[in-house]
């Protein structure tokens, strides 16, 4: 009889919320569709979904709960990390998973709990520990940041997965470099969207009001792009972070002139935001800084041709027709803009392109299955 293996999917900072399902847990899912028997474990669960009727631990219960949901200050999450170790731990040692999935950054804490697993386990166990990195590939590196990845990250797990190659090369001078493996993040599976003449005059960006995102380029492109396609508007999706800044963005589409052309929209339902990305034209995020960005490929299996900074190694998307320019480059992205705007054979063209290269979350969380179970 064959042994049903294990998986343990463990995300150390979650606040667990419904949409997290359509993301990175896509890959626990994936497991437990191939069979695997499969557990979750976060700090805090809010979600009120479980699609795949997969077992979730959560960490931080009762007044914990409540009380640590509240606090604001920047120690929160070392806090938790402490008060939850030993319950790590512990969950790690009783179950004994076939494959240890760990979700992005770690901290000092976190790397411990999992050392501590690491010698438990010894030379002899089946088991293996990989760390799926959210590295930004922007971040500058030193010493200290070699010392940790040396010393540290490739002692305690057994592959290091990142999710573009500008993340790989800040790793790859490092001693067994061959543990790092680059498996892009994915997009949640839906009904086949065809580009068509049908779509309407509409830039989209999606994305949290932040000056992480690069609004207010991303508005001053639009100004220079509208002054020739007047009958374009520009429309922006996403929770509103940072009320000041928001602030700041209104004001520049009053003083451009621009308040009926420019929308903010805000937090919408999954079945509104689906609807923007069947109607819009063109998708552009000009972000000053990003790990991978799900939003790109999501608007990209929409079929969106898309415009976005270089950040979070965004030039990996020039090979499937993606018009990427650099951060903070008002001009090139309003050149960028018109020349999509100018040329509907080519907005069709680049979405062909795009749909053909992005990996499915099904198609991510294969690829980890294969790098998992490969000695």
């Amino acid at each position: 009889m064959m042994l049903v293996k294990s998986l343990i999917f463990f995300w150390p900072d979650l606040c667990l919320e419904d949409i997290h399902w359509k993301k990175d847990l896509q890959i626990p899912l994936y497991f437990s569709k191939r069979g695997f028997q499969t557990t979750i474990v976060v700090p805090i669960v809010n979600a009120t979904k479980n699609p795949g009727k997969i077992e979730v631990i959560e960490l931080l219960k009762g007044k914990f709960k409540h009380i640590f949901q509240k606090i604001e200050s920047p120690l929160k999450w070392e806090i938790i990390y402490f008060l939850n170790s030993p319950k790590v731990l512990s969950c790690l040692i009783k179950r004994r998973p076939d494959l240890l999935i760990v979700e992005h950054r770690t901290s000092p804490i976190t790397l411990f709990t999992l050392l501590l697993y690491r010698w438990h386990l010894k030379k002899s166990d089946n088991g293996r520990i990989i760390l799926k990195y959210d590295l930004d590939p922007n971040m500058r590196t030193g010493i200290s940041f070699r010392l940790l990845h040396r010393l540290v990250l490739l002692s305690v797990f057994d592959i290091v997965i990142v999710e573009s190659k500008c993340a790989y090369d800040l790793l790859s001078n490092i001693k067994q470099s061959s543990k790092i493996k680059i498996v892009p993040n994915g997009y949640l599976p839906h009904e086949v969207v065809t580009y068509g003449s049908d779509r309407e005059k509409v830039i989209l960006s999606v994305g949290r009001v932040t000056k992480q995102k690069g609004h207010d380029i991303l508005i001053q492109s639009f100004a220079k792009a509208h002054n020739l396609h007047q009958d374009w508007f520009l429309k922006i999706v996403g929770p509103i972070e940072d009320k000041q800044y928001y602030d700041e963005l209104r004001e520049m589409v009053k003083n451009l002139g621009l308040t009926e052309y420019v929308r903010f929209l805000g937090s919408i339902s999954e079945s509104e935001l689906e609807c923007e990305y069947k109607s819009a034209s063109i998708f552009c995020l000009l972000s000053r800084y990003e790990s991978f960005g799900i939003a790109r490929a999501e608007a990209m299996s929409y079929g969106l041709p898309a415009i976005i900074s270089s950040a979070g190694c965004g030039m990996e998307y020039e090979k499937y027709g993606t018009i990427v320019v650099p951060v903070e480059d008002v001009d090139k992205a309003a050149k960028a803009m018109l020349m999509l705007i100018e040329d509907p054979a080519l907005r069709e063209k680049i979405s062909r392109q795009q749909m053909a290269g992005i990996l499915s979350w099904d198609e991510v969380g294969e690829e980890i299955y294969k790098i998992g179970l490969t000695p």
